[in-house]
């Protein structure tokens, strides 16, 4: 459940990426995931920060009505869910994109599960 629990922590999606598990995308800024045209409504994405003392990670769901539309669905501690441009208060390192399948699943590699 990760270090935190629930399965909405960042860390799970991250880990599943790392060991290969799900299909993702690894972008270096939000103007690269955007000009990638692979962008869809509805597809997770986390965001890793440059680790320093203090930061966290944040995750949200691409929101944009194109794929370069830059809209982030995500909710804070200090905010209800909202969508925002693709950010974070943190200076962002990479960012992971994990698409969804038609049928609102998470894309694994032929033959892994979860």
């Amino acid at each position: 459940m990760g270090k935190y629990g629930g399965y909405g922590n960042g860390d799970n999606y991250l880990n599943l990426a790392i060991r290969g598990i799900v299909r993702y995308e690894v972008f270096g800024s939000a103007r690269a995931l955007l000009n990638s045209g692979i962008a869809r409504k509805g597809d997770i994405m986390y965001l890793a920060p440059v680790w320093r003392s203090g930061q966290d990670c944040h995750m949200g769901v691409f929101w944009g009505g194109t794929p370069s539309e830059n809209a982030l669905w995500s909710q804070t501690q200090r905010t209800k869910c909202t969508v925002t441009e693709i950010y974070m208060v943190d200076p962002v390192n990479q960012i992971y994109y994990f698409p969804i399948s038609k049928n609102c699943e998470i894309e694994y590699y032929e033959g892994d599960t979860p």
